[in-house]
């Protein structure tokens, strides 16, 4: 049975999906996948979560650096592997507090992790009844926030839901310098979600991605929730070549 390379959990998810033009996207596809659309549209997520309990081969407190908060933009993809779709996500960038995740993930995975100071704020949420729940990333002049109220009781996926589309991609991709491509996978069980009743993002937070997301992250969002979360499991890379499986 394979090992995960490291197990921790992913809780409080505020994920804020902005339709997109495919072709911001097609420069950054990793050789060997293509774009997946939702109903015929190209979709990318800011994605604010808590890691919790981050752990090497599922046994190895990885000290000093084992909760911390994850801001990413992401958009998704998919790969043929025989009679198998295989649907995943690749990052345009992956923001963290923690210095030594930000250099493991570049060194080891070649993710676009850089490195900034944040805070949650989870006093007004609770994660059976939901509530109001932020993350922020200090910077200058003022913090960046995203901040989201849930509506309702938790929810479960149904099939064909833009929820489920955005939440049921259980591998990463990514284009390495050598010119191959990385693949790896994340598993977890399929998440609760709340719908939220409101939400809040600072207009700067569009400044810390490229430019050609600027018009899409500064529109309405196609569509938001927040997913309870679960322990994860993330697997080794396999790196591989578009032209030899």
């Amino acid at each position: 049975m394979t090992i995960p390379f490291l197990t921790a959990t992913w809780k409080n998810l505020i994920v804020v999906n902005y339709e997109v033009a495919p072709e911001a996207l097609h420069a950054r596809l990793p050789d060997g996948v293509e774009l997946d659309l939702f109903e015929g549209r190209a979709l990318i997520s800011l994605v604010a979560f808590h890691f919790r309990d981050m752990r090497v081969a599922g046994i190895i407190p990885a000290f000093p650096a084992r909760h911390f908060e994850e801001i990413n933009l992401r958009f998704y993809v998919k790969r043929r592997v025989g009679d198998e779709w295989r649907r995943g996500v690749v990052f345009v960038r992956e923001i963290v507090p923690s210095r030594i995740v930000a250099f493991v993930a570049r060194f080891l995975y070649s993710e676009p992790y850089s490195r900034l100071s944040m805070r949650h704020d989870f006093s007004a949420f609770d994660d059976t009844l939901g509530g109001t729940l932020c993350y922020s990333i200090n910077h200058e002049p003022a913090p960046i926030a995203i901040q989201a109220t849930t509506a309702g009781a938790l929810i479960s996926l149904e099939d064909d839901s833009v929820e489920s589309f955005i939440l049921e991609h259980y591998w990463g991709y990514t284009q390495r310098r050598n010119g191959k491509t990385s693949e790896y996978r994340v598993a977890h069980p399929a998440w609760k979600f709340w719908r939220a009743r409101s939400f809040s993002i600072s207009p700067a937070l569009a400044r810390l991605y490229p430019p050609e997301f600027t018009e899409a992250l500064s529109r309405s969002p196609h569509s938001l929730c927040v997913a309870r979360g679960s322990d994860v499991s993330v697997y080794g890379y396999r790196a591989f070549r578009a032209n030899a499986s």
